[in-house]
């Protein structure tokens, strides 16, 4: 049986919903993202959601003995405005009775902040997991992240330039590891990635202290997960969000330590940018009832935005605006008590030749500056191997390597791009530990020293490198490998000498 359908169109009612929401939907021609069945908000209406990036066409989909056509078209081209669209992400979706990803509108996880947004002349779209990734992880939502911005065209048919990006809880985390090219089959950092601002409300960079891990994406939620170290340490042991302006909103209705899901540390971007830049509000993770023990009765959804009063939307207004009273809504991470005079440290333990020495990474318990942090490490024989250092950190979560041998520490160079980007064809400085002796290879091949001590080495990287490059120190006392992100000297500089 055929039927002509759209992007969402509802299908069938009865029990036979239930089986069908679990077996997955054949479609042809094959699309770069699965089709999947879904219901429409909380109506109970079944759908077909097609993600936003899939080519243009006809398709046929099919699933149990029922099949439909869907002729697929383009985005809507976006409005012209003086301003960048704002890309809205919304977090970790709960599934309905029949395991459904249901997909919303955006006043679902926003409230009215796509209507205050619309209000001040911005294009407004919303990047839904349900409809965008359903059930995939956080790196299968990235890579659908960079098909819906690559999708996006202006009026006169060219690709957006740029956008800002506010994710919310999860939605944050998606944002990142777009950023950071965290694909499914690798590292893959978009060039160019086309992030003007990012603003992280409520997001779990460290991980969610009440959180229930019953699918992918929950499990690389859970505090102190794989997944969150990775994706803090991708660009030379850190995340340096590739030099985006961001900004992170945290709540604090749970005991001034957290919004009842996210605790303030976990909230903080701290581990990339200055204290002031995290805000700390007096929110909820969401008004929803489940939270009722952690934030009473009276509490706020951090992202829901009811009214051009509340102060999520004040700090998003004054930030897209690039105006600064942003730094006068609630409290800092430099300001707020919990976040001024304690911090957390993210450590995994490696060997001198770069092999894990404890079976995962883990988190410190939140320590003052004046403390020493202890890592509770497990040894690969499942032995306790606790390891104390001293830091001072304070102000939220920073992840730190433990290794033994040669450490490569920082990357930089006299031309550089945003963040912790250099440019490539002139010397780049290595500075770290125990790195006498040592050769330096880029993605394999082996560069020239310029200059060489125990501290620093100066080798020259070629102009051929650019974006993603494996920096790797090999050594008689060990060796370490690091990703670095370069760009290619702009047309017209005066390329230095290698000799």
């Amino acid at each position: 049986m055929m039927k002509d359908m759209r992007l969402l169109v509802p299908l069938f009612a009865g029990f036979a919903l239930m089986a069908a929401a679990q077996e997955r939907l054949r479609v042809e021609p094959k699309p770069p993202q699965p089709f999947t069945i879904t219901e429409e908000g909380d109506t109970g209406r079944r759908a077909i959601a097609v993600p936003t990036a899939t080519p243009p066409g006809r398709y046929t989909a099919a699933v149990g003995g029922e099949s439909w056509t869907l002729d697929v078209a383009a985005p809507a081209p976006l409005a012209a405005s003086i301003h960048p669209p704002v890309v809205l992400l919304n977090g970790y979706q709960l599934r309905t009775l029949t395991n459904a990803c249901p997909v919303r509108s955006s006043t679902s996880s926003f409230g009215r902040l796509q209507a205050l947004l619309e209000a001040t002349g911005r294009s407004v779209l919303l990047f839904d997991n349900c409809r965008e990734c359903p059930n995939g992880s956080i790196e299968d939502c990235a890579l659908a992240l960079k098909g819906f911005l690559e999708a996006q065209r202006t009026q006169a048919g060219e690709p957006v330039r740029e956008f800002d990006l506010i994710g919310h809880s999860m939605g944050g985390l998606v944002a990142r590891a777009y950023l950071a090219g965290k694909f499914p089959d690798g590292w893959f950092p978009p060039l160019p990635h086309r992030v003007r601002k990012l603003a992280l409300i409520a997001t779990p960079n460290f991980g969610a202290y009440t959180i229930v891990p019953i699918d992918t994406q929950t499990r690389q939620m859970l505090e102190g997960a794989q997944f969150q170290w990775d994706l803090g340490t991708w660009h030379q042991g850190a995340d340096d969000l590739r030099g985006a302006d961001a900004i992170a909103i945290a709540g604090a209705a749970h005991d001034r330590r957290g919004d009842g899901v996210i605790s303030l540390m976990s909230a903080s971007i701290a581990f990339a940018h200055e204290r002031r830049r995290t805000r700390v509000l007096d929110y909820c993770h969401t008004s929803g009832f489940a939270l009722l023990p952690f934030c009473g009765f009276n509490r706020t959804g951090i992202a829901e935005v009811d009214s051009s009063d509340h102060l999520t939307w004040r700090i998003l207004e004054s930030f897209l605006d690039d105006r600064q009273d942003w730094r006068f809504a609630g409290s800092d991470a430099a300001e707020e008590p919990w976040l001024r005079d304690h911090g957390v440290g993210f450590g995994h333990l490696h060997a001198a030749d770069d092999r894990p020495l404890a079976q995962r990474p883990e988190l410190t318990a939140p320590t003052p500056p004046a403390s020493a942090m202890v890592f509770p490490f497990t040894g690969l024989n499942g032995q306790p191997a606790p390891l104390t250092i001293e830091t001072g950190f304070a102000g939220g979560v920073f992840p730190l390597l433990l290794k033994y041998g040669p450490v490569v520490g920082r990357v930089t160079a006299a031309r550089r791009g945003a963040g912790l980007e250099i440019e490539s064809g002139q010397a780049v400085d290595i500075l770290g530990h125990h790195l006498e002796g040592a050769e330096i290879l880029a993605n394999g091949e082996r560069l020239e020293i310029v200059e060489a001590s125990n501290d620093k080495l100066r080798v020259w990287l070629p102009e051929k490198f650019f974006g993603l490059v494996w920096l790797e120190l090999r050594s008689p006392q060990g060796s370490h490998l690091v990703r670095i992100m370069a760009r290619q000297p702009p047309v017209g500089v005066l390329r230095e000498s290698g000799q």
